[in-house]
């Protein structure tokens, strides 16, 4: 077995911090949101029959030449005309009352400027009528469906302004550690990474709302910080400070902002401590400042966590096959893992836990998921690649990692 190999065992969460929670959102809000109930059509769309083409709106049933009565002004209300009259209309106007066919330039003849000869027409020729596309309390859209642009616009053309979707949670990022600055320029100082990397990788997942807050080592400040984002966000996710040495003061600073620590409740047989606490009943989970620990968590827990609490579809999953290049560990667990091109194809390499910081974000490139059937170097193996929305975009387009 390779020394050091990064193993992540399995663990669970409360049930409360996966729980969905429905809210009624405007249009623009619910963009990229899931719809929580079937939307129903509130009218017939459309709403009334109305021209396909420019013409002549005329009833077809009439054989003899029309009298010119005049045209359709869009967004005033409907005119009537009789059998002999003819109004002219431009695409998408209300047809009018009488009215039952558009003769576009091929079908009529002007014998002078208040006459018309129209050729024979069937009824609702160029005529798109009333409720033909959708009946009053036809399903619009279907639960579950996640609103786009085409939704956006189809919502907008049945004149519905609000709609029930599974709320995407505002997320509250904490970086701590003394060295961590907002403005790395200062002496002595970076930014964080970690806090980088989870803030791209949950929007490129689909939440919007994402808040970024430093603090340093100091207990009163962490837990001033936390109280903040407990105010603002429905899920916060802290880095660093997650051990139990004397600088360790994540634990402490979540009681001493009126938290309460839930890890005790049930045994954690991570092989990477995460904190998990309550503050003003918002879930806060702490990661490891260690880039390596932050990323297996981030994606082996967090994510599956916040997707669940608003998406029904599973997570999604990108899977590739490699050849084991190492000696597994006996352990159950997921194993990190990176991915090379060798003479005999795609290779699956371990990282160690030690690795460097710069080289984690580089080669971390998934897991093997450990199961029952044990594995030597050599085998083909199923990885399942981490996640970060351009990933996503890879799957779908044909195009291998």
């Amino acid at each position: 077995m390779v020394s050091g190999v990064f193993v992540l065992k399995p663990s669970t969460v409360p049930f409360t911090w996966v729980k969905k929670e429905i809210v009624d959102q405007s249009i623009n809000e619910a963009i990229g949101a899931e719809l929580a109930e079937s939307v129903l059509c509130e009218a017939d769309i459309p709403p009334y029959n109305l021209a396909l083409r420019d013409g002549w709106a005329v009833d077809n049933r009439y054989e003899g030449d029309r009298r010119v009565v005049g045209e359709v002004i869009n967004g005033e209300s409907p005119k009537t005309i009789s059998p002999n009259e003819a109004l002219w209309i431009n695409t998408g106007g209300y047809l009018p009352n009488g009215a039952t066919a558009v003769a576009t330039s091929q079908d009529y003849k002007l014998v002078n400027e208040h006459t018309l000869s129209v050729k024979p027409l069937y009824g609702n020729e160029n005529v798109l009528p009333k409720g033909s596309e959708w009946k009053k309390g036809s399903v619009l859209i279907q639960a579950g469906s996640i609103i786009g642009a085409s939704e956006a616009a189809l919502l907008t053309d049945a004149d519905i302004d609000t709609v029930k979707v599974l709320k995407r949670p505002a997320i509250g990022i904490l970086a701590t550690g003394q060295e961590l600055k907002e403005n790395s320029l200062i002496p002595g100082t970076r930014s964080s990474s970690d806090s980088v990397y989870l803030k791209i990788l949950l929007e490129s997942l689909g939440l919007p709302i994402i808040k970024v807050a430093y603090a340093g080592d100091d207990q009163e400040q962490i837990g001033g910080v936390f109280s903040s984002l407990a105010d603002n966000c429905d899920f916060i996710v802290s880095i660093g400070g997650t051990g139990q040495g004397r600088a360790d003061l994540l634990r402490k600073s979540i009681e001493k902002a009126g938290g309460t620590l839930t890890e005790g409740e049930e045994k954690l047989t991570s092989s990477v401590p995460y904190v998990r606490a309550v503050l003003n009943g918002k879930p806060i989970m702490g990661l490891p400042g260690n880039p390596l620990g932050m990323i297996m968590i981030a994606q082996r827990v967090l994510l599956p966590i916040l997707w669940h609490r608003f998406r029904t579809t599973p997570l999604p999953t990108i899977k590739r096959e490699a050849i084991l290049g190492f000696l597994a560990p006996e352990e159950k667990g997921d194993i990190a893992i990176e991915l090379i091109d060798g003479k005999m194809g795609r290779i699956a390499l371990p990282l160690a836990k030690g690795t460097g910081r710069s080289m984690v974000f580089r080669n971390a490139n998934g897991v093997i998921p450990m199961s029952t059937r044990q594995i030597k170097p050599g085998d083909t193996v199923e990885v399942e690649l981490f996640l970060d929305g351009f990933h996503l975009l890879q799957t779908a387009f044909g195009i291998n990692k």
